[in-house]
């Protein structure tokens, strides 16, 4: 096969995926997040997984991986790594990019790579070393590896507009992930309409304020609860869908529709034990 081939064969999966609405395997939400682990969403019907490389107190750096290791570019790493669709990856390292770390508490936990891969991946997001030969792919700037990259881009566009809208040193933000985000909006359509009617919702732990006109959400906790640690879920029809984990403050809950607001009003807070 030609390299076009595998660019074609790569886009008629992508689309096979969406139609599928692939849901056959069963992961984790993450109680911690750690460098080396893997950690996926489902976005418009295809799986989207990323490495974290590097931890910070607030941000993490990831890396999106590609299932196409045929397609791989000078700039991407070949791995190893188990999952139900390929077991060899690409880690993209000119797609790696900063998010906020809560925003992996969306995701699930899909794995861990190999130690060895992981510190020569950090070595060259550092600057401080090269990939090596024969865990590298060719070419970059032929039309094939072009639409390629410009597709990858697209898939991961949102980790890019998390990082931005997370942006601000004056207030606690949390941004739901555009996967989540979805995801919570379709469910609320199984919700009562008069669930929709309020603007202000308390809650066993604080109050729940929607601002329409700015897109937010406000999300005020009585103040026993200030400065512990905990755990913000939504709860609906049975399903757990993490939105924070860490050291609990008041929370602007941004790019909130109605229809997101509608599923907010069933947050739940689980704090941890002894505080």
């Amino acid at each position: 096969m030609e390299l076009k081939d595998f660019l074609e064969e790569y886009k008629r999966a992508l689309s096979m995926l969406r139609e599928d609405r692939l849901k056959v395997y069963s992961i984790k939400a993450p109680e911690e997040i750690k460098e080396g682990f893997v950690y996926e969403t489902e976005y418009e019907g295809a799986p989207v997984l990323l490495l974290v490389a590097n931890l910070e107190e607030h941000f993490a750096e990831v890396v999106p991986l590609s299932f196409s290791w045929e397609l791989a570019t000078r700039y991407d790493y070949i791995l190893e790594f188990e999952h139900p669709l390929r077991d060899t990856w690409i880690a993209q390292l000119d797609l790696a990019t900063e998010v906020p770390k809560e925003i992996l508490f969306q995701l699930k936990e899909r794995g861990k790579i190999k130690e060895e891969d992981l510190r020569i991946i950090q070595s060259v997001l550092a600057d401080e070393g090269e990939i090596p030969e024969e865990k590298r792919g060719r070419g970059y700037e032929d039309e094939v590896h072009k639409e390629f990259k410009r597709i990858e881009f697209e898939r991961h566009r949102w980790l890019y507009e998390a990082l931005l809208l997370s942006l601000d040193e004056e207030e606690e933000r949390l941004v739901i992930v555009k996967p989540l985000r979805e995801e919570l909006e379709e469910l609320s359509s199984l919700l009562l309409a008069a669930d929709a009617t309020q603007n202000v919702v308390n809650l066993p732990f604080g109050k729940l304020i929607y601002v329409p006109e700015e897109k937010k959400a406000e999300l005020l906790l009585d103040e026993k609860f200030l400065g512990k640690t905990g755990k913000l879920s939504v709860s609906i029809n049975g399903k757990e869908f993490t939105l924070f984990v860490g050291k609990l403050s008041d929370i602007t809950i941004l790019s909130v529709t109605e229809k997101l607001f509608r599923a907010l009003k069933h947050l739940t807070l689980k704090v941890k034990e002894g505080e």
